[in-house]
């Protein structure tokens, strides 16, 4: 796995938890009773029976643990790629890469940051993940 795949887990596991937390405020909604439902201009409740109650709440719970499990892995990556981001030589580049994957800032905001242009950021930003990858190849091996 490549350098940039790997610093682009934080956000993929960023986006996981938030569906996740979407899914279970969904839900929480349906134990809380009824639930309207728009089809059409018209509201269609829905709710949950007898039986189907335990079912929901085992459901439920199931789904706090994988959010829970997301947010570890989640703090486990970011932690890890913070500690690869700063065996970098100290410079430009190492900012480059924690504003733009620790930070999730974008690329423009980068430049602007550092005062660069957009196509002098991007140039620095392919040579930043090659030293990423260096770094990440001499750990691994």
């Amino acid at each position: 796995m490549t350098g940039e795949e790997q610093l682009n887990k934080i956000s993929f596991f960023k986006e996981k938890i938030r569906e996740q937390e979407y899914y279970i405020k969904e839900l929480e909604q349906i134990l809380l009773g009824v639930k309207g439902l728009s089809y059409d201009k018209e509201s269609v409740q829905t709710s949950v029976d007898g039986d189907g109650l335990l079912d929901k709440l085992v459901d439920l719970e199931e789904e706090r643990q994988i959010l829970q499990k997301y947010k570890l892995i989640y703090v486990k990556q970011k932690i890890s790629m913070i500690k690869m981001i700063h065996k970098m030589e100290i410079g430009n580049r190492q900012t480059l890469l924690y504003r733009m994957y620790i930070k999730e800032q974008s690329l423009e905001t980068c430049a602007q940051y550092l005062e660069w242009t957009l196509e002098y950021t991007r140039k620095q930003h392919r040579i930043a993940l090659r030293e990423f990858d260096e770094i990440i190849r001499s750990m691994s091996g």
